[in-house]
């Protein structure tokens, strides 16, 4: 019944506005694919039903977001030195954005302009279509945030996309879209930071679609640091071509349930991407993160890291898939997942799985899992650091590889001071 109730809102929110022919598609493939239960494959460890509570409503879209102080302190929380877009509950607020030449936000598709409007179509026709929280996001996402990068232009400073959930006057069920199109020789880092003000549950599935262009560069962070009554979906995809490079940094730092789908394929010779993650959760918190690196050609090369600290009754789900289709000779893929159980009521779920269908590659994938370790806690307990202190520092050593893999040392920073929170220690926090 609460699967039910929650289509319903949905469906009625379509028919009863002004949706886009677009969005209406979008919707019609989460309508045929229905909601995903535990009982579908690729989603056997992750439970929606709990998060969704008959309290979610989907926010009325206006031309600008309403901004309160509230709402800007929310915004200046992170503090990088970027260009900033920011959304307020999936809607440009333009008083707090600063956009830099080439990107625009699509207030309504029959308002974008030809290039826009190809660019967003051409994005939902590449996207897999058996995802039903992606076509669920796209449907739901009063705006597009477009992101064209001109050929041979190198954006400055990073694109911060702070995506900000008014949860004060009730249980918002709200999406983000951005699409990004990086041309030829061009490059554009962009950090994706989520958070929440208020208490009430909300449910936010977001979508990515990013074309990275022959020997163009991009990188992507997402940060969720959000409150225990949060559920945030991410789903994204990223096409790289030729001598292109393509980096994703995911950072799970708090949130009742996260959700990451990060589909990549490699579509031209020399083509690379990295993939790194961390989730550091306690308490009850929940983090799945999900992956397809797909080699679709010859001579490309991938390389992935994911790692997760989980404390309390917390729970990780790590699904990596990596694909060698048949005519992609010459390939290098290798990824690992790495858990740390702080708690014996911590849980991590790790499905590592690698299909070569190419006989001349190099290959390999793993997970582990372990605690720390009684030689090294003793290392440091008998040179008078407490016992807190020596779990945190063994606990950061293990982590902070993933941070310095993110290039942005502002990020870092930030990255770097909420771990030392996350793990309780004064001695990291100094």
């Amino acid at each position: 019944m609460v699967a039910e109730d929650f289509v319903g809102t949905v469906r009625s929110y379509v028919e009863s506005t002004d949706v886009e022919p677009l969005r209406r598609e979008e919707y019609a493939v989460f309508e045929r694919l229905g909601l995903p239960t535990v009982r579908h494959e690729e989603w056997k460890y992750t439970n929606l039903l709990p998060r969704l509570t008959p309290a979610l409503q989907i926010p009325t879209s206006t031309s600008h977001a309403e901004v309160d102080e509230t709402i800007r302190q929310a915004t200046e929380r992170f503090g990088f030195t970027a260009h900033q877009i920011v959304l307020v509950n999936g809607v440009l607020a333009p008083s707090l954005s600063s956009l830099p030449d080439g990107v625009t936000v699509v207030p309504s598709l029959t308002s974008a302009s030809p290039r826009d409007a190809e660019l967003i179509h051409a994005a939902s026709a590449s996207r897999s279509q058996d995802h039903a929280i992606a076509a669920l996001g796209a449907a739901l996402a009063p705006n597009v945030v477009v992101v064209r990068v001109a050929k041979d232009t190198a954006l400055t400073m990073p694109l911060h996309v702070v995506r900000v959930i008014d949860a004060r006057n009730g249980a918002p069920l709200t999406s983000t879209r951005m699409v990004v199109d990086v041309e030829e020789f061009a490059s554009v880092d962009i950090i994706d930071t989520v958070t929440t003000i208020g208490e009430s549950a909300t449910f936010s599935p977001n979508v990515l679609d990013i074309t990275v262009h022959p020997e163009a560069k991009a990188s992507w962070t997402l940060v969720v640091d959000d409150t225990q009554a949060s559920a945030n979906i991410s789903y994204a995809t990223a096409h790289v071509h030729r001598s292109a490079v393509f980096t994703s940094n995911t950072f799970c730092l708090g949130g009742g349930f996260v959700r990451n789908d990060l589909v990549i394929r490699l579509v031209g010779q020399q083509a690379e991407a990295y993939l790194n993650g961390l989730s550091v959760l306690h308490d009850a918190e929940f983090a799945d993160n999900h992956t397809v690196v797909d080699h679709a050609v010859p001579h490309c090369h991938s390389d992935e890291l994911y790692k997760g600290v989980y404390d309390g009754t917390s729970t990780g789900v790590f699904n990596g898939k990596i694909f060698v289709r048949k005519d992609a000779q010459k390939t290098l893929a290798y990824q690992s997942n790495r858990s740390l159980l702080l708690s014996s009521g911590a849980n991590i779920n790790a499905k590592p799985q690698l299909e070569i269908f190419a006989d001349d590659v190099k290959c390999s994938h793993g997970a582990t899992m372990g605690q720390l370790d009684d030689e090294a806690m003793f290392y440091l307990r008998s040179r008078g650091i407490g016992e807190n202190d020596a779990r945190a520092i063994l606990t950061y050593a293990f982590a902070a590889d993933i941070i310095e893999r993110v290039s942005n040392a502002e990020v870092r920073t930030y990255l770097t001071a909420r771990l030392a929170e996350r793990l309780g220690s004064e001695m990291l926090s100094a």
